[in-house]
């Protein structure tokens, strides 16, 4: 099997490069791996396309329509330096949402929008919700509020099989455990 010339290029880390959706690049000769602009450009346009394809929808069907895509992206990604990205996520959607509900019920106030959809919730505001038809409340989740997880890098010279690592790879799995 040879490379493409077409899709292979060598680069020098500090140009980076993107990879499955991420963004590899040096900065000040640190590694950082972040979620590529263009990802994040398709991403908020597909959430776009659900709003405008459901111009009059019940906030909760639009809500469900888009909870899986924004967990399954903040899921994929909450391994690498994304903090930033989801904080833009965000907020870049809540404008989107916002900019939808005002045109739903016309000529309606601001603030009757904002009770109406943006109800406060355990002393939080500007959480989007809608209700089902069974009168429960449904909220769009935050990708922000997806914990980042680190991976610990085993030991060079440990080795599973190795009686003399045996407490180290308890204590791992010990902490794996407690993590959660």
């Amino acid at each position: 099997m040879t490379l493409s010339g077409d899709k292979t290029r060598i680069v020098h880390s500090e140009e980076g490069c993107d990879f499955l959706g991420q963004n590899i690049r040096t900065y000040y000769g640190k590694l950082l791996i972040q979620p590529a602009k263009k990802g994040v450009k398709k991403l908020l346009d597909h959430l776009r396309g659900i709003l405008k394809r459901h111009p009059m929808a019940k906030p909760a069907t639009v809500i469900r329509q888009m909870n899986p895509v924004l967990r399954g992206w903040a899921n994929y990604h909450r391994h690498v330096c994304s903090k930033q990205s989801f904080a833009d996520v965000d907020f870049q959607l809540d404008r989107a949402i916002w900019r939808w509900a005002r045109r739903r019920p016309p000529n309606t106030s601001k603030p009757w929008v904002k009770a109406r959809y943006w109800p406060s919730r355990g002393g939080k505001n500007g959480v989007f919700t809608g209700k089902e038809e069974h009168g429960q409340p449904t909220h769009l989740i935050k990708t922000a509020a997806t914990p980042i997880q680190r991976h610990v890098t085993i030991q060079g010279k440990a080795n599973p099989y190795d009686p003399a690592y045996e407490d180290y790879f308890e204590q791992r799995l010990a902490k794996k455990w407690a993590a959660g």
